[in-house]
């Protein structure tokens, strides 16, 4: 009896480390500046706002069920493996093979280069430190942690996601009460994609390409599954818990950005701008945020 609790126990430690992992993929630069989750849901209108992440949320699961829940049945090593196992048609297999490989390359590329940019414009907005110093400054301290090893990485991520949780719910609750009348404000106003230049439809697809963004860490997460996904349960709980995680989080952050709007879409670190302009915090949380 008590061995079936402990087994019990590691699996749920383990589908939810998987869907701390998904998480900290995507509390990437875009996120933590929060200028990612108003191009993507804000734009939209007042819909954006809750039904934008609730509805990704939702598409988050199904896709990650499903993924996680073949990665337990057959087992693939990493990410090639998955596809070659996906795709049988040889000559579809050697394209979409190297297609993901050339994709997830500039994808790592890509996020590097957000995460360096966006850590020196908070340092220079924060703390005067002129950008390219900033540039230099944190991507020496990137590429530090990653020659460490994977393991650091993985602990380090794991560590990150907690505090960012804790972060989040904690600025949440400093700045809902000032933030609400203006948020809810927008949110009855029905304003549409149409006030920000864009079609209904453009709008939409917008929003519901940001479960790229969801996902972004589904490649990492295949050797993980190897090791931490061992039932149909454990696979529920790790697509539920990056939805809820990834979902419940920006939706947090799509009604406090909402009493800026809409001049807060042309901030270029609307967090910042929450905290500084409308939340009026003090120094140390601005602090804490960065």
């Amino acid at each position: 009896m008590n061995d079936g609790k402990q087994i019990s126990k590691v699996n749920v430690v383990g589908a939810l480390s998987i869907a701390a992992l998904m998480f900290s993929s995507y509390v990437g630069p875009g996120f933590a500046a929060g200028t990612q989750t108003v191009a993507y849901y804000l734009k939209a209108g007042s819909a954006g706002v809750i039904w934008g992440p609730l509805l990704v949320g939702i598409l988050t699961f199904v896709w990650c069920w499903l993924t996680f829940e073949f990665n337990r049945i057959y087992k693939p090593k990493d990410y090639r493996e998955q596809s070659d196992m996906i795709y049988k048609n040889p000559a579809v297999r050697q394209v979409l093979g190297i297609f993901k490989d050339i994709f997830s390359m500039v994808q790592i590329f890509l996020v590097a280069a957000g995460m360096i940019s966006g850590a020196a414009i908070i340092l220079e907005q924060t703390f005067g430190i002129p950008n390219m110093v900033g540039t230099l400054l944190f991507g020496v301290f990137m590429i530090g942690f990653t020659l460490k090893g994977a393991n650091l990485v993985m602990k380090l991520g794991n560590t990150l996601t907690i505090l960012i949780i804790a972060i989040i719910i904690f600025i949440f609750f400093i700045s809902i009460g000032i933030c609400w009348p203006a948020a809810d404000q927008f949110i009855e106003s029905g304003s549409t994609a149409a006030d920000y230049g864009l079609t209904t439809g453009y709008a939409w697809v917008i929003v519901f390409s940001s479960i790229i963004l969801f996902t972004c860490g589904a490649n990492a997460a295949v050797p993980s599954c190897l090791v931490t996904i061992r039932s149909k349960k454990d696979t529920f709980l790790a697509a539920l818990g990056t939805a809820v995680l990834c979902g419940g989080g920006t939706m947090l952050c799509t009604i406090l950005f909402a009493a800026g709007m809409p001049h807060i879409t042309k901030e270029s670190i609307p967090m910042l701008y929450l905290l500084h302009d409308i939340v009026h915090s003090a120094d140390w949380t601005r602090y804490l945020y960065v």
